[in-house]
């Protein structure tokens, strides 16, 4: 019973990480259109939010557990997973019917990323109950 209750702790999080990331988009439901300075503007203030969690939050929590180089390949290996995902999506056929085709594939690009960035926030609730007393992986499941 104690690996159902910490399946469902950790499946709660990761619903509320979900709804957060909605929630995040609730206040642009509210304006028409926004100026290419305040578009700037919120994409550094993204990404500076997203590098300080990784920076700050993720990397540090790496290095109490691995190595460097271990955190390096991690890394590595996300950077070219997004970096693929940009290849595909931008050589992917689309039939834009009521977009602009070049905003039209900016917006699949960024739906695009964003589903393959919320696979490592998946990773990172998982790993951050990881310290619930369970065996490995498969103890989740029951085996």
């Amino acid at each position: 019973m104690v690996a159902l209750d910490a399946v469902g702790f950790v499946f709660v999080a990761g619903l509320i990480t979900a709804l957060a990331t909605g929630i995040g988009a609730v206040p642009f439901f509210f304006f028409e259109t926004i100026s290419d300075r305040g578009n700037v503007a919120l994409w550094g203030f993204a990404s500076g939010i997203m590098l300080s969690a990784s920076l700050f939050g993720l990397v540090r929590e790496g290095l109490a557990e691995g190595t460097p180089v271990e955190i390096g390949v991690g890394m590595l290996a996300g950077v070219v997973l997004v970096v693929l995902a940009h290849e595909v999506l931008m050589d992917a056929e689309i039939d834009p019917r009521e977009y602009e085709e070049a905003d039209f594939k900016k917006l699949i690009l960024i739906l695009g990323v964003l589903t393959v960035h919320s696979f490592p926030e998946g990773i990172a609730v998982g790993v951050s109950f990881a310290d619930l007393g369970l065996e490995g992986g498969t103890a989740l499941f029951g085996f």
